[in-house]
């Protein structure tokens, strides 16, 4: 539930004023508007990475809430694909399966704490097949995927959390006409 949200910058400007909208479990709530519009800005404030000054009520799972990072975010059970994969999503020069555990790697430790290599596999080859990502292994390099294969790994990666809440910041940005049917 987010009531009366607005966002202005550190220097004053305002980002986002007065916005509010309620979605319900099981819903889906599409933002849509034209490039400066607000949509990022409106993802970004809400999960705590957009900087500045946010003002209005977010309430989830009945209790208010003032993430102020994406961890904080994330450790209340809500995943943030950005816009931007290259640049805020993915380690482009780490592997696919790198990239899809990073976030979840807490749940893949075993005993000592340590990284449970087995467990990291399978979960890798079950989001990865469920998405459908085409590589040649989960060990290459995310760079060297298309970019509709990248953003199924982020993707993926966010559905691997199990998030109560999945924001989604323009998900076909920059794929071809294929991927963007696949996702």
């Amino acid at each position: 539930d987010v009531r009366s949200l607005s966002h202005d910058e550190w220097s004053g400007k305002s980002l986002l004023t007065n916005i509010s909208f309620y979605v319900r479990p099981g819903e889906v709530l599409g933002i849509a508007g034209l490039m400066g519009s607000g949509r990022s800005e409106l993802l970004r404030s809400i999960v705590g990475v957009l900087p500045g000054k946010r003002e209005g009520q977010i309430t989830f799972e009945g209790r208010p809430v003032s993430w102020s990072s994406i961890s904080d975010a994330m450790d209340s059970g809500v995943a943030f694909v950005p816009e931007d994969r290259k640049k805020e999503g993915l380690f482009l020069d780490h592997a696919i399966d790198f990239n899809l555990t990073i976030s979840i790697l807490k749940s893949l430790l075993g005993r000592a704490h340590l990284l449970d290599l087995s467990q990291e596999a399978k979960t890798v080859d079950t989001y990865a097949r469920r998405m459908n990502v085409k590589c040649s292994a989960y060990s290459e390099r995310i760079r060297n995927l298309s970019g509709g294969n990248q953003q199924k790994v982020l993707l993926a990666k966010a559905v691997a959390r199990a998030p109560k809440i999945l924001l989604l910041d323009e998900p076909t940005r920059g794929i071809d006409i294929g991927a963007k049917e696949e996702i």
